[in-house]
């Protein structure tokens, strides 16, 4: 290939808008043709001509279960080793341990996964794929609450309320993730990660203010953060037959938080694409 067929191969590929904004292909180091794109905050390299800017999730959602079901093996496998750390394996030190064990079910669905998708190139369809990936959390994750009626005799009441809570606050995560893929741009992700950890956190914060440990019973305070209220639901109460069981506001904060995450979801579904580069 000739020069001058070179360079009005390079002409065609320019793709400016009428701000002076585009994608624009020009001749790479390696004697190849680099796609630069101009999204508005300054033009960034994305990958040679013919290569794939997506090819990093090429194997998902695969590669994510993969990942998840490594986290939920490690998480189990510490309770057990954390309960049995205290002088035997017994009701009276695995309780606590799955407590720690739904805590950090909590901490995978709100934490982990928008901090994995967000260090990521958005897919090239959002909600779809952030859809699969609840699946891949929620589903999976059953086979860690439920087993607790058995091995912490939990009332089914208590591990329903776990799993619908869990749940609910795992769909807010995605309509939250969803709105960040579609939205930001270069150097916005951490600002949505924040705002998925501010998210979870500035309940605890306020429990924190207000003096609470985890042996109070400080009412609807427990519930204002996903944290907080596994341990409210989860929390021994003498007065109740057994010692354990669920009250009024947990399954009302569980459909509150269900209500708002399906209303999000709903609205983040327009305009389902992310911010995509392509070579055509």
């Amino acid at each position: 290939m000739d020069l001058e067929h070179d360079n009005a191969l390079i002409d065609d590929l320019v793709n400016m808008d009428d701000n002076g904004q585009g994608d624009v292909v020009r001749p790479g180091d390696d004697g190849g043709l680099d796609i630069l794109v101009d999204d508005g905050e300054g033009a960034g390299k994305v990958g040679g001509m013919g290569g794939d800017p997506w090819a990093h999730r090429r194997g998902e959602p695969r590669v994510f279960a993969f990942v998840w079901m490594v986290y939920l093996l490690l998480a189990t496998l510490g309770t057990f080793a954390s309960a049995g750390a205290f002088g035997g394996f017994t009701i009276d030190t695995y309780r606590p341990a799955v407590q720690k064990l739904m805590l950090l079910l909590v901490v995978g669905v709100c934490v982990v996964w928008p901090m994995i998708r967000l260090s990521q190139r958005a897919p090239e369809r959002v909600g779809l794929s952030v859809l699969k990936d609840y699946v891949i959390l929620v589903g999976p994750m059953q086979a860690v609450i439920w087993p607790q009626i058995l091995l912490a005799s939990w009332p089914v009441s208590i591990t329903g309320a776990i799993s619908l809570w869990i749940a609910g606050w795992g769909l807010v995560t995605a309509a939250l993730l969803a709105m960040g893929l579609k939205k930001s741009g270069r150097g916005g992700m951490g600002w949505w990660m924040a705002a998925h950890v501010a998210l979870i956190g500035i309940g605890v914060i306020g429990l924190v203010v207000v003096g609470g440990n985890l042996s109070d019973d400080l009412g609807w305070g427990w519930m204002m953060s996903p944290i907080s209220g596994v341990f409210d639901i989860s929390l021994e109460r003498q007065t109740m037959p057994g010692g354990m069981g669920t009250l009024g506001r947990h399954w009302i904060a569980a459909g509150i938080i269900w209500a708002i995450g399906l209303g999000a979801w709903l609205l983040m579904q327009p305009g389902g694409h992310g911010t995509e580069y392509t070579t055509d």
